[in-house]
């Protein structure tokens, strides 16, 4: 699993063109603000783009009286991989604290949302891409789910509030927890996840709807 680590890592450095990041629908008819991540071929990685325009319209959600549940999910095979670090790579210090700022931004609105907010995590979900939906109200894992803090490989701490919401774990130590997935990087697959409390739910991905 460590080998397929370094392997998602190259590919976000030499993949091919970059996508938007995230789509982002409205359905009036139901209510439902639904952002999508969509950079598949880099594992939907959060480009600056997306960041800036999740940062942008989860505002206007939580304003809205007409949009009345919040959804994420990811294109494709997997939810997000966390940040684009072919973006990242050679950012300049005021870049870097920019770019982190967005992120940073949108994890803590996503823990102030006061309307319903589900987050459909399949296949890879990782570093911010486990940070900035960890806090939904319905967390649902698929069976292709893999979880895991990967920056810790790179040298990076896990940052965007991993150190508060890995210690609110369930049926095991919070502190030990939070230490053993921040330091090691070690993976989860979704009954880890439900079983610890970083997932409420578990549905078959074939009954995600797209």
């Amino acid at each position: 699993m460590a080998d397929r680590r370094l392997d998602l890592i190259k590919h976000h450095l030499t993949s091919g063109e970059q996508a938007p990041g995230v789509i982002s629908k409205y359905f009036p008819n139901t209510g439902v603000k639904h952002f999508s991540f969509n950079n598949p071929k880099r594992v939907n990685s959060m480009t600056g783009e997306g960041l800036r325009t999740l940062t942008t319209e989860t505002p206007i959600f939580q304003q809205d009286p007409d949009q009345k549940v919040l959804l994420y999910s990811g294109q494709g095979s997997h939810f997000c991989a966390g940040a684009d670090l072919s973006e990242t790579y050679g950012l300049t210090p005021e870049g870097q604290t920019a770019r982190s700022y967005l992120a940073y931004s949108l994890s803590l609105m996503n823990t102030q949302i006061t309307k319903p907010f589900i987050s459909l995590w399949k296949g890879i979900v990782m570093g911010g891409g486990w940070a900035v939906t960890q806090g939904a109200h319905f967390k649902v894992v698929s069976e292709s789910v893999v979880m895991a803090m990967p920056e810790c490989r790179i040298g990076a701490v896990p940052d965007m509030g991993a150190a508060k919401y890995l210690q609110r774990s369930k049926n095991i130590d919070g502190l030990q927890f939070a230490l053993c997935v921040g330091l090691t990087g070690m993976t989860l697959s979704y009954v880890d996840a439900v079983y610890t409390g970083m997932a409420d739910l578990f549905i078959p991905e074939k009954d995600f709807a797209e």
